[in-house]
């Protein structure tokens, strides 16, 4: 017998309108410097959660459809009613006002919408190795110029002799291997103390982000993935007094001792897989890392992979041939190494890429991370990528927990598609809400009338 089609409501709190509200309570507690303006700093918070999710190219494209001879009279009605703006700043104002917030304002904006993601049941869909839930973390430059700066630039010499000011952050994400989607957590700016060099200054950034997670989770198993930039002795020892595993990339030419002790008594295993990839494993458990540090012990895991030669049929009928290829990958980890778990740890190691291509990747091509969206005198160049961020995490989550979101997304072929039907509406219609815009948006689907689901 078959059964009536399952009709969508928002929930509670795991909804676009929960979400943004838990964030609205969390802005509205920090100090605004300028009071009794007609706009308060809250408003101009989450104006820039309403550019980047709405992907306006720029703060300039968001201030002339709000104002001036191109406003929009819908979208002023819409910023109100779905992200709670009271008066839309302009772009003189969002600079100015902006500039002035630390982007460690928004740490408890970030921390509350994991708290709800994890209370809700999310990190279900989130799978572990060893019962810890994936960390991945690294590096990234947001801003560039040789003639922009501002008091909070990094800067390097250019051979020609010229100055070159950057900005760059590190970046920390939930990641899962088989799982697209990927979960925030509060990045840590690249500071000018910390140098130009990029071993010196990520590594500065990640000893003050590793303990800000753990303070924030202090309960939550972790195991993080990190680049061959890392596989040192001070990182390891920071893991392993915050309680943390780790899967680090551990390139030959910079650790020939380690790999030294793996060629004299390393285990050896070979898998193939049924499409006749290769998978050839060799490890040992109980290493020295290096000369210098010989009481830090770890295991260490060499994996190769074969691929044949292979015939790919393309959909117009054109046969392609993909040449066979062999690749090599090297990491530490304080995970013990056995026969029946290299598949899983192999896999593990390799989603450390997730932050490159589901995040990095994702945000400069579609929500412009180099655009500096103004780089002020003080802060606005580190602020805003941040609120991308907490942007890009609210995203995901409803991914991954919200029936409604998930159901209007499958209705597109791509994401950008329901991205541009949703910035239509906004601009041409009043909505009366989230649930009103969503409707608008895919309105074949079964839609459930009445209050919210009591779940959070």
């Amino acid at each position: 017998m078959m059964t009536a089609p399952k009709r969508l409501r928002f929930r509670r709190t795991l909804s676009m309108p929960g979400l943004l509200k838990v964030i609205r309570a969390r802005f509205e507690r920090i100090p605004d410097p300028v009071r009794h303006r007609k706009s308060p700093l809250v408003d101009h918070l989450m104006a820039g959660m309403a550019m980047f999710f709405f992907k306006f190219p720029s703060m300039l494209t968001f201030d002339r459809r709000a104002r001036g001879p191109e406003a929009r009279p819908e979208l002023v009605h819409n910023l109100k009613t779905l992200f709670g703006i009271g008066h839309v700043p302009c772009d003189t104002s969002l600079r100015e006002r902006l500039d002035e917030v630390d982007p460690q304002a928004l740490r408890p904006a970030f921390k509350a919408v994991f708290s709800e993601f994890q209370r809700g049941g999310g990190l279900e869909a989130m799978p572990t190795i060893d019962g810890r839930y994936l960390v991945s973390i690294d590096g990234t430059e947001h801003f560039c110029s040789r003639s922009i700066k501002c008091k909070r630039c990094s800067q390097r010499n250019l051979r020609s002799g010229e100055t070159e000011y950057f900005h760059q952050m590190v970046c920390a994400c939930l990641v899962a291997p088989g799982t697209p989607f990927v979960l925030p957590f509060m990045p840590e700016p690249v500071l000018k103390s910390d140098g130009a060099k990029k071993n010196d200054c990520e590594s500065n950034a990640i000893r003050r982000l590793l303990p800000d997670i753990r303070r924030e989770h202090p309960h939550l198993k972790l195991c993080v993935l990190m680049d061959g930039l890392h596989s040192k002795a001070p990182q390891t020892r920071l893991l392993r007094e915050l309680g943390m595993s780790f899967i680090i990339g551990a390139k030959h030419g910079d650790h020939k001792i380690l790999y030294e002790q793996l060629a004299v008594d390393g285990e050896t295993c070979e898998i193939t897989s049924p499409d006749g990839t290769r998978h050839v494993f060799r490890w040992r458990n109980g290493a020295e890392l290096n000369n210098s540090n010989r009481d830090l012990w770890v295991n260490v895991l060499e994996y190769r992979e074969l691929v044949p030669e292979r015939r790919v049929r393309k959909a117009g009928g054109e046969v392609r041939v993909e040449p066979a290829r062999e690749r090599t990958f090297g990491w530490i980890t304080d995970i013990e190494l056995r026969r029946d778990r290299l598949m899983e740890v192999m896999r593990a190691g390799r989603s450390r890429w997730k932050i490159e291509n589901e995040t990095f990747n994702t945000l400069k091509s579609f929500d412009n991370l180099e655009h500096s969206y103004g780089h002020g005198k003080n802060w606005l160049g580190s602020l805003m990528p941040t609120i991308m961020l907490l942007e890009y995490l609210v995203e995901n989550v409803l991914n991954l927990c919200c029936q409604v979101h998930r159901a209007v997304r499958t209705t597109f072929h791509a994401r950008t598609e329901m991205w541009k039907i949703m910035c239509a509406f906004i601009l041409t219609s009043r909505l009366g809400g989230w649930e009103d815009l969503m409707r608008k948006a895919a309105p074949r689907l079964l839609w459930q009338r009445g209050p919210p689901a009591p779940a959070a």
